[in-house]
């Protein structure tokens, strides 16, 4: 073991005279760099946020012009509404609490205007007309609390909802009020919770679609499940910033600017296989090219010992540029965008129960999911070293099939609707897609694509060391 130890860390040292090492410590480098400086560039293009309250009080001056111009039925209430957005500093723009309100009200006053053309229900439209005031008066005093109390006591007075949708809505409520979610300046709680209660209410609607025997989409089912448990998860816990993007129902919110650039950094690992490649393709063949093969198996070990000891250091390798482009991609984020939703967590569902775990980790996750090629590329490289003895050969194939792969892969799918091509082991080293679903061929799984590439891996490592431990030197 000693011996195989000694190889092992000569074999390092000769790392360290290598030109590809340089060229791929600097790539490594000004890859992490350029990515940062990129998202931070097309942030920094784009037009500075208006103030939402000045962009809402043009827009609803130019709504009051239009209104003006067309003279509609209902002139007077659109009127109405919108002085009173404008009187009261309500922003159009954004979710809120007290837009959600307005909107309401304006329902609720064309409902009450319909009452007072039939006698016999005036004095309904005399309730409503109370309601209504107090309504308003709760809007203009910024009282988001008696406002959902009264939504609380309201949709238990009334008798025309249905039990499942009054449930719902007396949930809502109540929730709202312990949680604090319409809160001023907690517009992502509102964000939320307007995601919560459209998935509450597909996901009723789905279920009763399958008790009656509808269509089943299981899978949409657990993705409004997932997405309420997440935004439940985070609303109790004051999670306002996620690391990683999040859904809930039909909401859709993207990660800060900084784990945008984290999750985008994972997907640019794959280049970093060209320098894997380039190092595995003259690992061995360089030793032939250079004339010291027959010093190097001169030496008192076993050729399967030499072998293994250039193995490892080509993994040594790619390693060493996962494990540094991922701690570059953390400090050019840090420094073009600070470090301030640095300790986002990330939220996942798994068996019906929210797994919360550090963003680093599950970034962690996704570079070792996207180290799969480094290994598998380096490891053809690196056989074909042995087996050629000849590094021009070696790389170019290589860096070839790490080109042309996925496109020979798409070719044979989309074209020719060749479904056999899932065996190929270009279309098992995408680990990230493949666990997302977001791969070419339906029901392809990672224990699947871990099978066909850890077969290649071996076809690849009894190739090199037959090459290398059986056929003469010369």
């Amino acid at each position: 073991m000693s011996r195989f130890w000694g190889l092992f860390c000569n074999e390092l040292a000769k790392l360290r005279t290598r030109w590809v090492i340089r060229l791929g410590v600097l790539a490594l480098v000004l890859t992490a760099l350029g990515l940062s400086a990129a998202q931070w560039l097309s942030v920094r293009s784009l037009p500075e946020t208006e103030d939402p309250i000045a962009e809402s009080t043009r827009l609803l001056y130019e709504q009051l012009q239009t209104l003006e111009e067309e003279q509609p039925e209902d002139l007077e209430l659109q009127r109405e509404i919108l002085l009173f957005l404008l009187d009261n500093r309500i922003s159009i723009i954004d979710n809120n609490w007290r837009l959600a309100a307005v909107q309401k009200l304006s329902d609720d006053i064309r409902f009450r205007d319909g009452l007072l053309e039939d006698p016999a229900l005036r004095e309904k439209a005399a309730q409503m007309t109370a309601g209504i005031r107090q309504d308003r008066a709760l809007i203009e005093a910024r009282d988001y609390r008696g406002y959902y109390q009264k939504r609380l006591e309201d949709t238990r007075k009334d008798t025309s909802l249905r039990e499942p949708q009054r449930e719902r809505l007396l949930w809502r409520y109540q929730y709202i009020l312990d949680n604090q979610v319409a809160a001023e300046g907690a517009e992502w709680k509102y964000n939320l919770m307007t995601g919560l209660v459209a998935a509450m209410s597909e996901l009723e609607e789905q279920q009763a679609l399958t008790a009656q025997g509808g269509g089943v989409n299981r899978a949409y089912e657990q993705r409004l499940e997932a997405g309420i448990a997440i935004a439940r998860y985070r609303i109790e816990h004051e999670l306002e910033t996620v690391a990683g993007e999040s859904i809930s129902g039909f909401y859709y919110e993207e990660p800060s600017r900084y784990w945008q650039l984290m999750e985008t950094s994972a997907s640019a690992v794959l280049p970093l296989a060209l320098f894997v490649i380039l190092l595995a393709g003259s690992s061995v063949s360089g030793e032939f090219a250079g004339g010291t093969a027959g010093a190097l198996l001169a030496v008192p070990a076993r050729r399967g010992k030499v072998l293994g000891a250039k193995y490892l250091s080509v993994l040594a390798w790619a390693a060493f540029l996962l494990i540094g482009f991922y701690l570059a991609s953390i400090l050019a984020g840090g420094l073009f965008f600070g470090f301030g939703d640095a300790g986002a967590s990330y939220l996942s569902v798994q068996n019906g129960v929210v797994r919360e775990m550090s963003g680093y980790r599950m970034l962690a996750e996704e570079y070792l999911l996207a180290g799969l090629p480094l290994l598998v590329y380096g490891t053809a490289a690196f056989s074909m070293s042995a087996l050629l003895r000849n590094t021009a050969a070696a790389v170019g194939v290589n860096a070839f099939l790490l080109l042309a792969g996925p496109y020979l892969v798409s070719w044979l799918h989309y074209t020719l609707n060749q479904d056999w091509a899932r065996y190929l082991l270009f279309a098992n080293l995408d680990l990230g897609g493949i666990r997302s679903g977001a791969n070419a061929f339906p029901g392809q799984t990672v224990p699947f694509a871990l099978l066909i590439s850890g077969v290649h891996l071996l076809v690849f490592l009894l190739t090199a060391w037959d090459a290398f431990v059986y056929r003469d030197v010369r």
